[in-house]
């Protein structure tokens, strides 16, 4: 078996188990005998199953990126620039409602799952801002950043309890916190 099926396989994996309220269970051994493939397999694509959760985020994350062009973004207003690469994000979890829905389950259930979610969006809305061309470095750039995780956060949330395939209350959702963004900006950051 490739690894990039292996991968696949493990959070197929995870997901039934999240499901099946076994996330505890979930070590190396226990994957490596759910899916009859050997540790040593595993370990070359995940660590421990926090490691695969990281992994199915950067996976979020490049599809995010794939239709993106940093030269059209330059085009465009950085709230803009953030509206677009926010809607691909969301893109590209609502092609994985099953798995989105899963990782969310555990981090309502599991305290350092949630922190450790909260540090995924971190390094996604790192990713968005160097996208956009927005400075994250010193105090004003990581009040910058800090404000994009928590839009990005009750966005999503409500996004999630609406329904992942309504495009209109997301887009309004979505410019309206942006909007917020930008008048907090330019009122105390200058």
């Amino acid at each position: 078996m490739s690894v990039n099926n292996i991968k696949k396989s493990l959070i197929s994996l995870v997901i039934k188990e999240i499901n099946n309220g076994n996330w505890d269970k979930l070590t190396i051994d226990y994957m490596s005998k759910k899916l009859q493939t050997p540790s040593k397999k595993i370990l070359e694509v995940c660590t421990s199953k926090h490691n695969l959760l990281d992994l199915w985020s950067e996976d979020i994350n490049q599809e995010m990126l794939k239709n993106i062009s940093k030269d059209e973004l330059k085009e465009v207003s950085i709230k803009e620039r953030l509206l677009e690469l926010m809607l691909c994000r969301f893109d590209a979890l609502s092609n994985r409602k099953k798995e989105t829905n899963a990782f969310v389950k555990l981090s309502k259930l599991n305290i350092k799952e949630s922190k450790n979610s909260i540090f995924r969006v971190y390094k996604a809305m790192e990713l968005i801002c160097n996208y956009a061309g927005i400075t994250i470095k010193g105090p004003k750039g990581l009040l910058k950043l800090k404000g994009l995780v928590v839009i990005w956060i009750i966005v999503f949330m409500d996004w999630q309890k609406h329904g992942m395939d309504n495009e209109d209350i997301l887009l309004s959702k979505l410019d309206k916190n942006l909007s917020y963004a930008e008048k907090f900006k330019n009122t105390f950051i200058n």
